[in-house]
């Protein structure tokens, strides 16, 4: 992962725990639970459907949660065009009024996108 990729208010793993970064300094990243380096300390969160399932009530209230045989659609309730559906590739399809987007393997990089197209982050928690 490089520090490229990353914006404050984004959800990594590090070897203990998950955080939220916070600020940037140089090659490190600081959050309320310490600092730490982006390549030796920090990966990427798989956006996965577990991830789904554990963090669903931990995102805003603006999102609807739908299941479909084995896959899981999710919808911005304000922003209809918004939606997210479960790939079988361990991807999630974003989509904006009908049409692909991108297809996203981490957490990081549906914030990212989500607060390029809307201008807001995408809460967590």
């Amino acid at each position: 992962m490089e520090a490229k990729d990353l914006m404050i208010g984004n959800i990594v793993d590090t070897e203990d725990s998950v955080i939220q970064i916070v600020s940037f300094e140089h090659d490190k990243l600081h959050s309320s639970k310490g600092v730490y380096h982006y390549r030796q300390d920090v990966k990427p969160i798989p956006l996965t459907e577990e991830w789904f399932d554990l963090n669903l009530n931990c995102l805003d209230s603006d999102w609807i949660f739908e299941g479909f045989g084995g896959r899981i659609i999710i919808r911005h309730k304000k922003l209809k065009g918004i939606v997210l559906e479960s790939c079988a590739n361990n991807q999630v399809a974003f989509f904006l009024n009908g049409n692909l987007i991108s297809f996203l393997d981490y957490v990081h990089s549906l914030q990212n996108l989500y607060k390029a197209l809307t201008g807001e982050e995408l809460v967590h928690g």
